[in-house]
């Protein structure tokens, strides 16, 4: 399967927020193999694989595609990686946290690969970065406690760059997230007249096939969660029994079930006022046992 390229890139859905809506802040680390593909200069750059360059102190490359697996220089080299493997700030992944079902995602490409300067419209001032639109997708994060969540996703991509001396170009392709790992994949034509009036052929093709490692911080335990497992549940109310300087019972009693993970939500959980009967039944045995244990026994 080949790849395709696209410069900037603004990854953004739109959907109806959740009633129990969060979001993750995501942070991403690109593979090696993370490569570029420019077919109308019959160049390609590509992660850990980087040469001396005249033009750039930090080049990805460039080498000639056609030689393909061997890597020979091609050109002056480039940055199509700006930041390398780091891919700080990417965007955000909108969940609804009693399910788990993402609901919205807003990622952005274009400061980490793939320059808009690396098009065919490099030398024109006017062309846009490239826009990005999703279509059908699904996923969903689970919550693990206290540690970092766990992403599944897959969705359909399409890259647009509109330029005021063309028609736009549109690119299309797939991000999937199986277990955190992602793959960004493209591989389209898209017609240009104007380099059509250039080169006597409109098609210009691009590859972008970009991989590598989603991260996302724990997100921050909701009230009422006072022993921080992730879960607002009957554990936290036996933690404020214990110690009720831990937090308000009114938090817990708000927010009880928040947290749940899709996994868990299909789990039925007793409701906060049955805890509570529960536990106070619980206080009311507790010293009646101490009394008849501590009474002095009679002898026979």
């Amino acid at each position: 399967m080949q790849l395709r390229a696209f410069a900037g890139a603004t990854l953004a859905i739109v959907v109806a927020s959740s009633a129990i809506g969060a979001t993750l802040e995501i942070n991403a680390t690109a593979n090696n193999g993370s490569r570029f593909i420019e077919h109308v200069q019959d160049a390609f750059w590509e992660l850990g694989q980087t040469r001396a360059s005249s033009r750039v102190p930090f080049p990805d490359g460039a080498f000639n595609y056609a030689s393909l697996p061997n890597y020979v220089p091609q050109g002056g080299g480039g940055t199509a990686f700006p930041n390398k493997q780091n891919f700080q700030d990417l965007g955000a992944i909108e969940y609804d946290s009693s399910t788990g079902a993402v609901t919205g995602l807003t990622f952005n490409f274009s400061p980490h690969v793939a320059p808009g300067r690396f098009t065919f419209y490099q030398a024109i001032a006017s062309a846009s970065p490239y826009a990005t639109s999703f279509g059908a997708f699904s996923g969903s994060v689970t919550l693990n406690g206290a540690a970092a969540p766990t992403i599944n996703l897959t969705s359909e991509i399409k890259f647009t760059i509109e330029s005021a001396v063309d028609d736009a170009l549109v690119y299309t392709g797939v991000f999937n997230v199986v277990n955190n790992v992602f793959t960004l994949a493209v591989d389209d034509t898209a017609f240009s007249p104007l380099y059509q009036l250039y080169a006597g052929n409109g098609n210009i093709r691009y590859e972008w096939a970009v991989t590598g490692t989603l991260a996302a911080a724990a997100p921050a335990p909701p009230a009422g969660d006072f022993n921080l497992d992730g879960l607002v549940d009957g554990a936290d109310f036996l933690a404020w029994q214990r110690n009720p300087s831990v937090g308000s019972l009114d938090d817990w009693k708000a927010n009880y079930g928040a947290g749940a993970s899709s996994a868990s939500a299909a789990t039925p959980v007793p409701e906060p006022a049955a805890m509570l009967l529960i536990a106070t039944a619980l206080i009311s045995i507790r010293p009646l046992r101490i009394s008849r244990d501590t009474q002095p026994r009679s002898r026979s």
